[in-house]
């Protein structure tokens, strides 16, 4: 079993075996059918633990994670008056320093 991300239903039945005791994570992992590590990432992402706070903090990082566009709004406005003049994709990519992959 590896590392999993918890669903909403399973933070809050974390939250429940935390609230009636259970003392390891291994029996908090076995009922919830994750992997022992999980249950340590998820009580150490908000202390005390709330299972509202640790779905608000796994969202927030979910959404920073991976690549991000270089393409902003203005930009996308640029590119699309450029073609808009019939230039070439590769012109407006080496007149703007970009790759044409970004204006495809």
């Amino acid at each position: 079993m590896g590392t999993s991300t918890l669903s909403r239903f399973q933070r809050g039945a974390l939250a429940q075996l935390v609230s009636e005791g259970h003392h390891t994570y291994q029996d908090m992992a076995d009922a919830l059918g994750v992997a022992k590590s999980t249950i340590s990432y998820e009580l150490d992402r908000v202390k005390p633990y709330d299972p509202e706070l640790a779905q608000q903090d796994a969202d927030h990082k979910r959404r920073a994670c991976g690549r991000h566009s270089i393409l902003t709004p203005s930009l996308t406005i640029l590119i699309t008056n450029h073609l808009r003049l019939t230039w070439s994709p590769e012109a407006i990519a080496t007149a703007f320093n970009l790759s044409t992959a970004s204006i495809y």
